[in-house]
């Protein structure tokens, strides 16, 4: 296991894993999981090449918009954005355009798609798809942003119309009005040519405020000034109340889309344990669509070019579903009170509510076996050095005092 672990490491940390070398594979999850979210769908191809890295696989992350049907052909009960299905419905083959569908130098190979098989002749899949199924026979995900769209771009509205009213509102700018119609005005020397009035016929162009400006009026123009009264006092409540809505729609807390821990210790942390109903539940899928599959061809592959030697990988069903069996572990939340929640974790384990490797994992995200490993390891360093146990010159000079 503990060999498995670190040639999957080994490929995982190059970015030969990916097909543009753009990226390790911990940088395409994030990628993946960012186009899943925002999309509605994630595709990756897995491709081999031995010239590739020391085990030939690689991972080419697609577009979600080049999945689509071959020009000119319409859904289908077996085909359907994209997406060939049996009479299961299981996927079967992917369509896939040949290049993005931004790219706009050769028109005619946007519109050429071409079929990908699901899955090889062993069984892993050629495709990974991610997306989150809301009913049932979906095919195709849906933008975690689709029901707070309008709200978003109301709000994108709201906040550009303050920020205009906002830096009106902080111009300062004197308009000279003439009392004689026969005199023309005198012109300050900071008004630019272009909008200089002409003899008792009004301005060339329109007249603008500017910070500190000075404009002359001929006789018969008056100004009347716009108060916007800025700063809006009401706009923060209203905006937090956009955000609260928005935020309870994808399945988290105000505080955590906007990063704002301004209430008590109590109430910060319900918010990110509510919060984390909906972390760990996206979690769960994208390791279940993304993390795992991966992995089990990876390390079928590996078996199969003899990288790895497991005795009765290839012959045993059983076995080999045995040995891709693994857990994903994800980045472990931050301390609100480290001192309370390193004592309450401490009596947890004591009382053998919880294990030491779930409270190691769920503070640094790592294993108790390895930290297990790295303190002998530290062990033996400070006996090969002649020095003390942690803690212990502390302890012989309280016991001499």
């Amino acid at each position: 296991e503990k060999k498995v672990q670190t040639m999957f490491e080994l490929w995982a940390s190059s970015k030969s894993c990916d097909s543009e070398k753009k990226a390790d594979f911990h940088e395409l999850q994030s990628l993946a999981l960012k186009t899943q979210l925002l999309t509605g769908d994630a595709f990756a191809l897995t491709q081999y090449d031995v010239k590739a890295n020391p085990f030939g696989m690689r991972i080419k992350l697609l577009e979600a918009d080049r999945c689509q049907n071959p020009f000119g052909m319409m859904d289908s009960q077996r085909l359907a954005q994209g997406i060939e299905v049996d009479n299961s419905g299981a996927a079967v083959a992917y369509h896939f355009t040949k290049v993005p569908p931004y790219n706009l130098d050769n028109y005619g190979e946007w519109l050429e798609t071409v079929r990908v098989a699901a899955f090889d002749s062993f069984g892993y899949p050629n495709v990974i798809h991610c997306f989150t199924a809301d009913r049932t026979d979906q095919r195709r995900g849906v933008s975690v942003l689709a029901p707070i769209i309008s709200q978003v771009k109301q709000q994108e509205r709201y906040q550009d119309a303050e920020l205009i009213a906002a830096v009106v509102s902080a111009m300062f700018t004197v308009f000279l009005e003439s009392n004689n119609p026969d005199e023309p005005p005198e012109l300050s020397g900071n008004v630019p040519d272009d909008e200089r009035v002409s003899e008792n016929k009004g301005p060339k162009s329109p007249i603008e405020m500017r910070p500190g400006g000075i404009v002359e009026l001929p006789y018969g123009y008056k100004i009347s000034p716009a108060n916007p009264t800025r700063p809006n006092v009401n706009y923060k409540p209203f905006v937090d109340s956009i955000f609260r809505e928005a935020a309870a729609r994808v399945g988290v807390s105000f505080e955590v889309v906007l990063k704002q821990f301004n209430s008590s210790y109590n109430a910060v942390r319900a918010a990110m344990l509510e919060s984390k109903k909906t972390f760990n539940r996206v979690k769960h899928n994208f390791v279940a669509d993304f993390c795992q599959p991966i992995y089990e061809k990876w390390l079928f592959q590996s078996v199969l070019t003899g990288k790895i030697d497991i005795p009765g990988f290839l012959t045993d069903p059983l076995t080999r579903a045995l040995w891709s069996r693994c857990v994903w572990i994800g980045d472990s939340a931050f301390l609100l009170d480290p001192l309370k929640e390193t004592q309450a974790m401490k009596m947890q384990v004591d009382e053998q509510f919880k294990s030491r490797n779930e409270a190691v994992t769920s503070i640094t995200g790592g294993s108790y076996e390895r930290v297990m490993d790295e303190l002998a390891e530290e062990k033996d360093g400070r006996e090969e050095r002649g020095l003390p146990e942690p803690g212990a010159v502390n302890k012989s000079e309280s016991i001499s005092n």
